[in-house]
């Protein structure tokens, strides 16, 4: 018998058996990974257009030679830091976390491009209308609170012409749709045990004790919802892409009884008409 955790005593019936058969063991004591970027900066990734390379080719390199660039939910700022060394002239990330923008500020000075990477927690609104020539934001847009409000957001940030590249996932109806990657390893979590239960057995892994999904930063957008907000932003779609888990088939994506269990990640290239 595995000994039980420090708080596991205060858990219902439901709750230890989620742990126990789903979970992954606790540690000794909660505690919040990023609270150790107080005192240790991690190093900047060595390829920061990893997955936009795999996503979008060239084109996203392409698009913001010369160009003012905004990244939304920005974290720790590799990626627009990248952006601006393929040739971006002015990268702006935004982020909510305050810490990941002084890891982000740390890595941008120790690359000598402090003059050309601003980095913020102020919304892009902030900056006016019109003001940018790209926006991109990878793996955020399941954790935005009002992911409609930021599409129209950008939708004003962007010059006539401007592209919104955009990829993230999972998606809510994914097998790990639930994230918590951390403690959860078995799939569908969220769909065998409540919101109620899964975040109270998270308790015994971070320090906060949040009650509802919103206060993990998880918004619940399906695909078909990040569809309906695009078609309600104003944006043109030039590409909308929807991949596969692993080495399932593509046409399982195709079809809408499929398409929330057996997706990925979903990409899109939005343009702001002229």
């Amino acid at each position: 018998m595995p000994t039980p955790s420090a708080g596991e005593g205060r858990l219902s019936l439901a709750e230890r058996f989620f742990l126990h058969v789903w979970c992954y063991p606790p540690p000794p004591a909660p505690f919040e990974p990023r609270d150790e970027f107080e005192t240790t900066i991690p190093p900047m990734p060595s390829n920061p257009l990893g997955r936009i390379r795999r996503v979008f080719g060239d084109r996203f390199e392409t698009a913001v030679h010369d160009r003012v660039v905004v990244d939304i939910g920005c974290g720790t700022g590799a990626q627009v830091i990248g952006a601006v060394q393929a040739g971006g002239r002015l990268g702006i990330g935004i982020d909510k976390t305050a810490i990941s923008i002084k890891i982000g500020v740390t890595h941008a000075a120790q690359l000598n491009l402090s003059d050309r990477v601003r980095l913020t927690t102020d919304p892009v609104s902030t900056f006016g209308t019109d003001w940018a020539d790209i926006a991109v934001s990878q793996n955020s847009f399941e954790h935005f609170g009002d992911p409609g409000e930021i599409l129209r957001q950008v939708y004003g940030a962007l010059k006539p012409g401007g592209k919104f590249f955009v990829t993230f996932g999972p998606t809510w109806w994914h097998p790990y749709g639930v994230h918590h990657m951390f403690m959860i390893r078995l799939p569908w979590a969220h769909c065998v045990f409540s919101e109620k239960t899964i975040l109270k057995v998270r308790q015994l892994y971070r320090p906060d004790k949040p009650t509802k999904w919103r206060e993990v930063s998880l918004n619940q957008i399906t695909v078909a919802r990040f569809i309906e907000l695009v078609r309600q932003s104003g944006f043109a779609v030039d590409e909308l892409t929807v991949e596969p888990i692993g080495p399932l088939p593509r046409w399982l994506v195709t079809l809408k009884m499929f398409r929330e269990w057996t997706s990925t990640a979903t990409s899109a290239i939005l343009t702001k008409p002229v």
